[in-house]
């Protein structure tokens, strides 16, 4: 996995679960969404422009985010951590 990258998946398999972190990253490539992170998803990371990826990932954590039924309560620290992993993960891109 790319540095930066690993660490959005990271941060965000800690917050929600690895599986959910993984179908989010395919969502943001662009493959069907089933939690294994196989050949098909690695091979869509690793073509993707890493700082568009940045920024589709932190899109889909934001919306994913916002469908919880506790968003009203916990939102805005939510949205915070996921500006600031977006901002550490840019700066990690070799």
């Amino acid at each position: 996995m790319p540095s930066g990258i690993d660490y959005l998946v990271f941060d965000m398999g800690v917050n929600a679960g690895p599986g959910r972190s993984i179908k989010l990253l395919q969502s943001a490539v662009g493959v069907p969404a089933d939690g294994g992170l196989g050949p098909v998803t690695m091979k869509a990371v690793l073509s993707a422009d890493p700082v568009e990826l940045i920024n589709r990932f932190s899109e889909e954590k934001e919306a994913f985010y916002r469908s919880l039924k506790d968003f009203q309560v916990y939102g805005k620290g939510w949205l915070n951590r996921v500006e600031q992993v977006k901002v550490k993960s840019t700066s990690m891109l070799a």
